[in-house]
This record gives C-alpha cells, structure tokens and sequence, in this order.
C-alpha cells in the first residue's frame, strides 16, 4: 500500500530494499566464487566492503574479483548500482519539486 500510495517515496523504498539485498546476495556470492589462491577478498568483511564499493560504483580498487564468476557477479552489481542510484537521484529531483509545487499552490489560493 506504501509503494502505490506516494509513487516517489515508494520507488525510494523500493529501491533501498533492493540495495540491500544486491549488497548482501552478492556478498555472499563472491565470497562463496573467489577461492583462487590469488583472491583478495577472503572473509565477510572483505566482501562486504567490495559490494558496497561496487554498487555505488566507487570501485576503490583494493578489492576485486579474480574468478570468471566473480567478474560476471561484479558486472550484474555494478550495473544494477547505475540503475539505482540514478532512481534515487530521480527521487530526490522530484521531492525537491514537489517542495516547489506545494508552495506555488499556497502562493496562488
């Protein structure tokens, strides 16, 4: 009901909910796909850390994936990061307008 009621702060909520759970799934994923001995991320923290930085499309560049799998997970991440912060920049674009709309409403009763 939250998500068709108000369609901006439901695509908000949306997109943090799948923000979320990219970086936990793809923690998980990458940890579970990088077990070349060569591999830089090695524990939890470590894959955290590198799906943090990749979904907002930082990408520090002290941790990266050294596997094919690990590669295709970080391409799925980072373009599923451009998609949702560009919604989110949407987000904060249109409640600054509606902030506008509101007073121009106010101005012209």
């Amino acid at each position: 009901n939250h998500v068709f009621r108000n369609k901006a702060q439901g695509a908000f909520t949306t997109v943090s909910v799948i923000a979320i759970l990219m970086i936990i799934f793809s923690s998980i994923a990458i940890l579970q796909v990088e077990d070349a001995p060569n591999s830089n991320i090695k524990s939890a923290e470590d894959a955290i850390w590198w799906a943090y930085a990749t979904i907002t499309t930082v990408g520090y560049g002290d941790k990266y994936p050294v596997t094919t799998e690990g590669r295709i997970i970080a391409s799925f991440l980072m373009t599923a990061g451009v998609g949702l912060f560009g919604t989110f920049t949407g987000f904060i674009a249109s409640w600054f307008l509606s902030e506008k709309k509101e007073e121009d409403i106010k101005r012209n009763e």
